[in-house]
């Protein structure tokens, strides 16, 4: 059964980001998540969302991101909707650790590398516009996260 947890719409403003971290706090406080799934979503939600305002929306264009949490069974989804540049943050990025700094990477390098290494499934779809990226995070018996 899938329940929503909790939506909110922000502007795409880096400002913004504080909001969505009280809201997912919030939620995760409500919903009895432990420290390490906020930690996870926190750092998911800021990649995502810093990548998305930063380099999505190149003409500076006002728009509105949603970001939706819900539960499905043992499984922890995040859900990020806008209208910005396409780029799909589904796939991971193969860093060669070794060959290169963190300043060498590019765009959703090591962000995205990151956001793929605590997530069981990231996911990109475009629909008429509008780019939808869903991150899952499994639970454990106790709400902390299996990854």
């Amino acid at each position: 059964m899938t329940s929503v947890l909790g939506t909110l719409e922000v502007a795409n403003e880096l400002d913004e980001l504080s909001r969505i971290y009280t809201f997912l706090d919030d939620l995760a406080a409500r919903h009895g998540l432990d420290d390490h799934i906020r930690r996870h979503l926190s750092l998911i939600v800021e990649e995502l969302f810093s990548n998305t305002v930063s380099y999505g929306y190149p003409e500076a264009v006002a728009d509105t991101i949603k970001t939706e949490l819900t539960k499905e069974g043992d499984r922890l989804i995040l859900t990020l909707e806008d209208h910005a540049t396409s780029f799909d943050t589904g796939t991971a990025p193969v860093l060669d650790m070794t060959e290169m700094s963190a300043e060498d990477m590019s765009v959703g390098g090591l962000g995205l590398f990151l956001v793929h290494q605590v997530s069981e499934e990231v996911s990109h779809s475009r629909k008429d516009g509008t780019n939808t990226t869903r991150v899952v995070l499994r639970l454990g018996s106790n709400g902390s996260d299996q990854n």
